[in-house]
């Protein structure tokens, strides 16, 4: 099984009969329920120090099973596991292993015949590791009262090298070699060399110059050499992030850094400045601001809203937007000044034959001066104007609209412009 693979599932090689032998890859961390059970051919496996459980029935009914090896220290084993294979089946586990006793599910644990290396409690022969600041190391033997020597350098060790007496720790990286030899020096095994890189560490220091913070992933030093760290600065208030300064001078409020030294990073915030909103309302109607309460730190996008009254329109905006929308967004780059015009309709009745013509037309912004122009058909006149401009007789009459709208106070009436224009021959 590959070591691109981390887990096996439930069975998923269940039923295999012409399995014979199987090795678990170094990535697996997992064996699912069954995940071999009644594989009836299969006579070995190994299972990596990287499993850490086996499920329930992992191997049950593997008939021609003999030969198991654990390369680390007991997993979590659910029950029945090894249940329906042979009794004369046998678990080999390394000297140094922990957590297994004298039998697992009544089949006899048989230490292996070799000298093993473990680096901070983790079977390590024949592996390349690496570790920060320093590993602890712990040899083993089988050898009952045996003797074992070492060396750190990737030398040949024999019985002339460092004798092992306790677990000692590496704080520079090593190739570590060991042999053991019998109590009367007449057998020996080496075990398969172990690389160890100790990765040294470094340190980041990080800090601000005006509002704000900064978050840091991963959050906690000292980092080994090698370590990629994001650094975010976040402003608060009516601060603006200005860009980074030390070991970096990126403008980018989140940045990465590799840890290949000690680093030292400033993230600089400054002071946005406020800026005044003064809005007023010509005509009926009122405006909502949103956020509401200014003065606005610079950059801030204001949303306003005009809403009429009763029989008022919204015409348009003036002073720093001409839009004519009711609703805009202004974006706080200094002092502002709005001004959103209501406007009404004005109501003229024509009586006779004629027209009225009406500048501005409808609706007429507040306070705007309104035009009214009568044109009677061929063959009449103006009578006379009735409403507002009552007894007037000229054709063209101004109206100033300035106070509130009813149904009766900006009433035009030109009458009659049916009056007939007689003709002497």
């Amino acid at each position: 099984i590959p070591d691109s693979v981390t887990s096996i599932g439930a069975w998923a090689l269940g039923g295999c009969s012409s399995l014979t032998s199987v090795t678990i890859g170094n990535s697996v961390t997992s064996i699912g329920d069954l995940a071999f059970a009644g594989c009836s051919s299969l006579t070995s496996v190994t299972i990596p120090d990287s499993v850490t459980s086996i499920g329930d029935s992992a191997f049950r009914g593997c008939s021609s099973l003999t030969s198991i090896t654990f390369w680390g220290n007991a997993p979590d084993i659910a029950d029945y596991v090894f249940w329906d294979v042979p009794e004369n089946a046998k678990i080999f586990i390394n000297s140094g292993a922990t957590g297994f006793g004298g039998t697992l599910e009544k089949l006899p644990v048989v230490i292996e015949t070799k000298t093993t290396i473990h680096l901070d409690g983790e079977y390590s022969n024949g592996k390349d590791v690496e570790k920060t600041k320093s590993a602890i190391v712990k040899l083993f033997t089988h050898f009952p009262q045996g003797e074992i020597f070492y060396t750190i350098d990737g030398a040949q060790p024999t019985f002339t090298s460092n004798a092992y007496l306790k677990p000692f720790e590496l704080t520079e990286s090593a190739t570590i070699r060991a042999i053991a030899y019998s109590a009367d020096f007449t057998e020996s095994i080496e075990a398969e060399p172990t690389t160890v890189t100790i990765l040294p560490t470094y340190w980041l220091t990080v800090s601000t110059v005006g509002g704000g913070n900064v978050t840091i992933d991963p959050p906690n030093g000292p980092y080994p050499e090698g370590t990629e760290v994001t650094v975010t600065a976040k402003s608060e208030g009516v601060w603006e992030f200005i860009g980074w300064a030390g070991d970096s001078s990126s403008s980018e409020a989140t940045i990465t850094i590799t840890m290949d030294g000690a680093k030292l990073l400033t993230v600089r915030f400054r002071l946005l400045t406020n800026y005044s909103m003064d809005v007023s309302t010509v005509g009926g109607g009122n405006v909502t601001l949103d956020p509401p309460n200014g003065p606005y730190a610079e950059g801030t996008e204001v949303t306003l809203t005009a809403t009429p009254e009763g029989e008022w329109d919204f015409i348009r905006w003036s002073g720093d937007s001409t839009s004519s929308e009711a609703t805009i967004t202004i974006t706080m780059d200094e002092a502002k000044v709005l001004t959103p015009t209501f406007g009404t309709d004005v109501t003229v009745n024509e009586i006779g034959a004629g027209k009225v013509v009406q500048t501005p037309s409808n609706p007429v912004p507040y306070g705007s001066t309104v035009t009214f122009t009568a044109k009677p058909d061929i063959g009449h006149y103006l009578f006379r104007w009735a409403g507002e401009q009552k007894g007037n007789r000229i054709n063209t009459v101004l109206l100033l609209l300035n106070t509130t709208p009813s149904s009766e106070e900006y009433l035009v009436l030109p009458l009659p412009t049916s009056m007939p224009v007689s003709y002497t021959h």
